[in-house]
């Protein structure tokens, strides 16, 4: 969010608060484009495993005559579709997990039980319904590595430990992974 640009981060704000609401379509407050959604919707995502109903796919809408965008399509999955219970056992999950943490008096204790605790716990399964998402790791421990480390992000946010979620390439393969602050 802190390398956005202003409009994109009023952009961000309106991603985020329908994402929240629910709010599938929104109208664009401000003159942005293509680059720019991509770029704020990467951020949004990779800055919030918490929204894990947020499928990884959008659409927008534009004026063919100016190409100036109106509106933005979010596309939620089925988590979406009784979202209270969906929160309910990923928030059940998580602090399964986080109590154990809390049992320890500094962040590395806390950042390797959780570790330890996540790669004990989930099968990698690239088959695993919503691999992409925490829920895939915390609620259904069935994922890929974007499901461990969007999982561990949000961990570790939790606890008040700076995490980030980083993506890019291994060996040529798509790849997701984290970094942590601990002890400076």
């Amino acid at each position: 969010y802190d390398q956005l640009t202003d409009q994109q981060k009023v952009l961000y704000s309106q991603m985020y608060t329908s994402v929240q609401n629910m709010t599938q379509t929104f109208m664009v407050q401000d003159d942005v484009s293509k680059t720019d959604i991509e770029t704020v919707y990467r951020c949004l995502t990779c800055d919030h495993p918490e929204l894990f109903w947020l499928e990884n796919k959008y659409n927008y809408q534009y004026m063919e005559s100016t190409g100036r965008i109106v509106s933005v399509t979010l596309q939620f999955n089925q988590t979406a579709d009784d979202i209270e219970a969906s929160k309910n056992a990923f928030n059940q999950s998580s602090n399964q997990i986080l109590v154990g943490a809390l049992e320890y008096d500094n962040d590395y204790d806390k950042e390797k039980y959780v570790h330890d605790m996540l790669v004990g716990n989930i099968t990698y399964d690239l088959n695993a319904e919503l691999n992409q998402s925490a829920y895939s790791g915390i609620v259904k421990q069935r994922t890929v590595c974007a499901g461990y480390a969007r999982s561990f992000q949000y961990l570790m946010q939790q606890l008040n430990i700076p995490c980030y979620y980083v993506i890019g390439t291994s060996e040529g393969e798509d790849h997701a992974w984290n970094i942590v602050l601990i002890d400076g």
